[in-house]
């Protein structure tokens, strides 16, 4: 309940205030999901994405079809001191993953870090962005800061694993494949070593 509470008094302050949460296309109009924030575990923090609507003309936008509804940013508020920020400036993104690193407790989990796969640039030159263009991976506190890019022009992420350290990526890279290994908690990347998959 005190989730919903936070979401419609920021729904209320955004829109009352005049605040622009996109500033491009006048047709493109993002929302707040209020459906889809989801509590930061072991911490005080609520994840809200920030998305498009349904209610545009589909001939002039440059989020795909196959993405509507589909995330563009997040913003954290701190439900104890209301304190807010957003994971982009802008939202000019296509967010097509996101996953919490989490650390399980005897009755509870903590969040460590979390993962982001971002869509920036149509790729595949089809005139809009969407899940078929390359994205970066990147990796932030657990309520969004000092967000840190791990890796850029990824088509494929094969192995995402976390442990007590450390998180191990393998993704593709045109006909390439690479192994990044970060320290989630500095968020500083260790090693970044070109591997073979099996064809």
């Amino acid at each position: 309940m005190k989730f919903k509470l936070v979401f419609v008094l920021l729904s209320i302050f955004l829109f009352s205030s005049g605040f622009k949460i996109f500033e491009s296309q006048e047709e493109l109009k993002p929302f707040l999901f209020s459906n889809g924030d989801e509590e930061v575990c072991g911490t005080t923090y609520i994840k809200v994405p920030i998305g498009l609507g349904l209610d545009r003309r589909e001939e002039s936008s440059f989020y795909s079809s196959a993405n509507r509804n589909r995330i563009m940013n997040y913003t954290f508020i701190d439900t104890t001191t209301m304190e807010q920020h957003f994971l982009f400036d802008k939202n000019k993104q296509l967010i097509t993953q996101t996953y919490p690193i989490d650390k399980s407790l005897s009755k509870t989990s903590v969040t460590l870090a979390q993962v982001f796969y971002v869509v920036r640039n149509d790729t595949n030159k089809d005139g809009e962005l969407g899940r078929n263009d390359n994205f970066d991976l990147l990796i932030s506190s657990p309520c969004g800061k000092n967000k840190k890019t791990i890796a850029t022009g990824i088509s494929d992420v094969v192995v995402f694993n976390s442990y007590p350290e450390y998180a191990v990526f393998i993704y593709k890279k045109g006909e390439k494949a690479y192994m990044v290994k970060c320290d989630y908690k500095k968020l500083t990347i260790l090693s970044n070593t070109e591997v073979k998959l099996p064809k």
